[in-house]
C-alpha cells in the first residue's frame, strides 16, 4: 500500500554553470583519490564526477555567490559520500591525507 503525504522543505539550488566551470578548470580527476572517471570509463561517464562545495550550501542563509574555482573541487562519487559521512563534512584536503595514509 502506498501513502501520499505533503512535504515542505527548503532546497539549495545548485548552479549547472558553476559545476561546468569547476570541471573545465580542474578537469575530471578526483581531488581526493586521483581517479579520473573520464579516462577510466572512456569518456562515457563524465557526468558522474561530482563537485564538492568546500563550504556547505546549507551553512548559509539565503543567496550566496559561489566561486567555482575557489569554492568547489571535483571529487568522485565514492569520495563525496565519505566527505559527507560526518557533520561537519571532511575537507577535501583532510580526506586526501587519509586516503594517502597520512595522519
Amino acid at each position: 500500500m502506498c501513502t501520499v503525504r505533503d512535504v515542505m522543505m527548503q532546497h539549495h539550488e545548485r548552479s549547472g554553470a558553476a559545476r561546468q566551470a569547476c570541471l573545465a578548470h580542474y578537469g575530471y580527476t578526483c581531488f581526493v583519490c586521483k581517479a579520473n572517471l573520464r579516462t577510466r570509463y572512456c569518456g562515457l561517464t563524465m557526468e558522474l564526477m561530482h563537485v564538492h562545495h568546500e563550504e556547505p550550501l546549507s551553512s548559509s542563509e539565503g543567496l550566496r555567490t559561489v566561486d567555482p574555482i575557489a569554492d568547489m573541487k571535483p571529487v568522485c562519487p565514492n569520495c563525496h559520500v565519505v566527505i559527507h559521512s560526518r557533520n561537519p563534512p571532511y575537507s577535501v584536503a583532510e580526506l586526501g591525507r587519509m586516503v594517502q595514509g597520512e595522519s
